[in-house]
């Protein structure tokens, strides 16, 4: 494939989303459909909550023609699940669903991912270079990978900008992953979602005129948990996972804090809490959200970087670079924790 065939993949869905996005602006202010202000929330005013709308019909459209271009239709199953998400996060924004219904969409997904052969089957294990094979134990596993990371994204979405930027930059980084390892339909429909992504950060960055929803949230979420799942050479899917994870620390490492804060407070995961990695960085540090988002945006492109070197080339050095990157993600979560219970004593006192 040319390069004019992968620029083709960003620029397509990048141009229509920045044609979709003013449209749905406009018909979220016709109709009052407004994102929720409250003590969590970062935002003041009016701000249209579809976002996710631009990005998937924009993404949608650019597959289909590549897709008619390339004549590939492997990942058809995968474009369905992605679909079924998009439309339960859809109707969830028009008007709120139980989270269990939600909840009951993301397995069913994930089901067709499985069903498809689509599963987290093995997993490298660092410096011993072992590549893993979970055994049945993968089907389980899958299930909680796809709903962890796709709410993962979800609860991210609190701030200008961050869930769409960290999404554009991991979407990126497992194109080039797919580029490198010969994988040009994930690669392309990689691509598709970066560009689509960066034409909504247009009008999502600070101050936002547009948040993406759950419709987009949860779609961008289950998508970037799929693909590391769709490379089927058992050798690269073990690696490519852990791609995945360096590339999504932040909304990973925020979900388990989440999950740990609720537990101790005796609340339900599901409940909305002021708790989260943004809300931290606002509360406890003096940056505003254009220089926190240069912060989460910097650390997430050298994520990126030490990922793509790591697949180029396996060995102590890289292995070593992915492991001291979770060390560095675990210790800003643990320093802007710190800074909660010191200020929290001080506010007692």
């Amino acid at each position: 494939m040319s390069i004019i065939y992968f620029t083709l993949s960003i620029i397509l869905p990048l141009v229509l989303n920045l044609i979709f996005t003013p449209i749905i602006i406009g018909y979220a202010h016709k109709n009052s459909i407004f994102d929720a202000t409250d003590h969590r929330k970062t935002h003041v005013g009016n701000i249209p909550r579809l976002g996710g709308i631009g990005f998937f019909l924009s993404s949608a459209i650019s597959l289909v023609i590549i897709t008619r271009i390339t004549k590939s239709y492997s990942l058809f199953p995968f474009y369905i699940a992605t679909t079924m998400i998009f439309i339960s996060g859809l109707r969830d924004d028009f008007k709120p669903i139980p989270a269990k219904v939600k909840l009951i969409v993301q397995i069913l997904a994930a089901t067709i991912l499985i069903l498809k052969g689509y599963t987290l089957s093995h997993i490298y294990i660092p410096f011993f270079n072992i590549n893993l094979s979970l055994g049945y134990l993968k089907y389980p596993i899958t299930y909680i990978w796809v709903i962890g990371v796709t709410n993962a994204i979800n609860l991210l979405d609190g701030m200008d900008g961050q869930a769409g930027g960290v999404s554009a930059l991991a979407s990126l980084t497992m194109g080039i992953v797919g580029l490198i390892t010969g994988h040009i339909e994930i690669a392309t429909i990689c691509f598709i979602l970066t560009g689509a992504l960066i034409g909504f950060l247009r009008f999502n960055l600070p101050p936002a005129k547009i948040f993406m929803g759950d419709c987009g949230s949860l779609t961008i979420g289950f998508f970037l948990s799929a693909i590391p799942l769709l490379f089927t050479e058992s050798d690269l899917k073990g690696k490519v996972i852990l791609v995945a994870i360096a590339v999504l620390l932040i909304p990973i490492l925020d979900v388990f804090a989440a999950m740990i804060r609720r537990s101790r407070k005796k609340i339900s995961f599901f409940a909305p809490d002021r708790g989260h990695i943004h809300h931290k960085f606002i509360d406890f540090t003096s940056l505003n959200t254009k220089q926190i988002l240069l912060v989460i945006y910097s650390i997430c492109i050298a994520s990126g970087v030490m990922a793509i070197v790591f697949v180029v080339k396996t060995n102590i050095f890289t292995v070593s670079l992915l492991f001291i990157n979770l060390i560095l993600h675990a210790l800003l979560f643990l320093f802007l924790h710190q800074r909660k219970i010191e200020r929290s004593k001080n506010e007692t006192e």
